[in-house]
C-alpha cells in the first residue's frame, strides 16, 4: 500500500527525528530522504507524489542554506554565487510568502507543501490543454530513480562536455523516454550532491544547469 508523504512527515515527528514545533527544514528534508532510501532498499513502491514532495523540500533546502551562506559577507568578485539556487519547478517559487517567512511548524510546512502540489496539479492542466496528454508515470519507473539519476547524470556529462551550460528545455528533449518529474528530480539530488549547479535568472525563467 503507497504511503501518503504527508503521513510520512507526520511519522517522522512521532519517532522523534523532526521537531513539529520548531522546523528545521535540512533536517526535515534529510530524514524525509532517508526515509526514501529505507523504502527503496525494502523494494517498495514510490509514488511519484511521494517524488514530488521530495523535489520541493530539497528546493527549500537549498534555498535556506543559500540563504544562510548569503549571511557571510560574501566575496565581491562573485555575485553571481550569491544568486544561484536549486531550482526545480519553477512556478511552484511563491517570492512574496516563501521568501518573508519560512515554515515554522509542521503544520505550516505540510500547508506549504499542499500548496506547491496544487500549483503544479495547474501548471500540468494547462500544459496538457496545450498539448497532448502527458505520458502516464508508471511503478517501474518510480522503482528505477537510481537508473534514471545515472542516466541523467551520463547525459549531462555528454551534452557538458561541448558547452558550458544547458536548459533544462535542452535536456527534456534529450530524454525524451523519462518522465519529467524523475529528470526534474534527478537535477536536484546531483545539484545536493555538488555535482551539477542550477539557476534561473528569473521567476518562471528558464532553468539552466552547469556543470561543477
Amino acid at each position: 500500500m503507497d504511503v501518503d508523504p504527508v503521513e510520512m512527515l507526520v511519522e517522522l515527528a512521532k519517532r522523534g527525528e523532526i521537531d513539529p514545533w520548531n522546523i528545521d527544514i535540512v533536517q526535515v528534508t534529510d530524514a524525509f530522504l532517508r526515509q526514501i532510501e529505507h523504502m527503496r532498499t525494502m523494494n517498495l513502491a514510490l509514488p511519484a507524489r511521494t517524488l514530488f514532495y521530495a523535489s520541493v523540500l530539497l528546493r527549500m533546502k537549498s534555498e535556506a542554506l543559500t540563504e544562510e551562506h548569503a549571511e557571510e559577507p560574501p566575496p565581491m568578485e562573485e555575485p553571481e554565487e550569491q544568486m544561484a539556487l536549486l531550482e526545480n519547478y519553477p512556478e511552484l517559487h511563491i517570492p512574496t510568502r516563501r521568501r518573508t517567512k519560512r515554515p515554522a511548524t509542521l503544520d505550516e510546512l505540510i500547508e506549504e507543501l499542499k500548496k506547491a502540489e496544487r500549483v503544479e496539479r495547474r501548471r500540468k492542466e494547462r500544459r496538457e490543454v496545450r498539448a497532448e496528454r502527458s505520458e502516464v508515470v508508471d511503478v517501474s519507473h518510480e522503482e528505477n530513480m537510481e537508473d534514471t539519476v545515472r542516466m541523467v547524470w551520463e547525459s549531462l556529462r555528454g551534452l557538458l562536455s561541448s558547452k558550458r551550460r544547458l536548459t533544462l528545455s535542452e535536456l527534456l528533449c534529450t530524454l525524451t523516454d523519462v518522465p519529467a518529474v524523475f529528470i526534474y528530480l534527478s537535477l536536484l539530488f546531483l545539484a545536493n550532491e555538488r555535482r551539477i549547479r542550477l539557476h534561473q535568472d528569473e521567476f518562471f525563467g528558464e532553468l539552466y544547469i552547469e556543470g561543477r
